[in-house]
């Protein structure tokens, strides 16, 4: 996973609790639901830290998120042409 997908994904978990903080704003009781600004803040805080990092910083920070490139030992390329047809499914009939 590369940097801007893994910040998306920390923007999807932010906007998971979207739901308790606008709960709040109206009054409602949300205390059953834990420290949930401690929650935000820290996706927050992490999300402008990993936005602040090179590729390099952050596969360093997160060398899981590496995608491991595919090898292609032993696949040649062909040089023989591709044929397929691009109109759909045949008719029946002649063109």
């Amino acid at each position: 996973m590369d940097k801007i997908n893994f910040i998306e994904r920390l923007k999807d978990s932010l906007h998971e609790t979207d739901y308790i903080a606008i709960k709040a704003s109206e009054g409602c009781d949300v205390t059953n639901h834990g420290d949930w600004k401690a929650e935000r803040q820290s996706i927050r805080d992490e999300i402008n830290r990993v936005e602040a990092m090179t590729e390099e910083e952050f596969y360093e920070a997160y060398p899981d998120e590496r995608e491991e490139e595919v090898p292609n030992e032993g696949i040649e390329p062909s040089d023989e042409p591709y044929d397929i047809d691009v109109t759909g499914q045949d008719n029946g009939e002649e063109n």
